[in-house]
């Protein structure tokens, strides 16, 4: 998911987009294409030539609850700004709910049939900065600046 999500290449981005919807729970999936589409996420993407990579650096399963699970990575973003090539890189640490699949509704083929889905999710800059103008869904509907996790580096639009 967090591969599909920032590594970013072009010629592949749209695959990779509906990958990690398909990777969500039907409800999680509809509001994150409405906030990508609205916040207009990938179109900033494309006109700022964004290519990036992700490396895991740490996956782990929560000890009080097995459906928890945390990540932490490092983002390198490369882009045009101002016609400046430009080279980021962010320390991102994340946090998923998993459930089992559905057994109601089924899951149909437009899901993974990966076992899980992703119920809610969080994904933050490891320094507490925020740098998105996209909020994910979390743990709870916070948008305040301080609770607004990071989505995609779109270089402050």
């Amino acid at each position: 998911f967090l591969t599909a999500l920032y590594e970013v290449e072009q010629t592949t981005r749209e695959a990779q987009v509906n990958k990690l919807l398909r990777m969500l729970d039907p409800d999680l999936s509809m509001a994150m294409a409405t906030r990508l589409k609205q916040n207009g996420v990938l179109a900033a993407e494309k006109t700022e030539s964004v290519n990036s990579s992700w490396e895991l650096q740490d996956l782990s399963v929560d000890e009080s609850d097995p459906y928890i699970l945390r990540a932490i990575g490092t983002r390198k973003i490369r882009r045009k700004a101002s016609g400046q090539d430009v080279e980021e890189s962010v320390q991102l640490k994340c946090k998923f709910l998993l459930k089992d699949s559905p057994s109601a509704p089924i899951r149909n083929d437009n899901n993974l049939r990966t076992g899980f889905t992703i119920l809610r999710f969080r994904v933050e800059p490891v320094n507490g900065k925020t740098v998105s103008p996209i909020t994910l869904i979390g743990d709870a509907e916070e948008t305040s600046p301080q609770n607004q996790p990071v989505g995609e580096t779109t270089g402050g639009k």
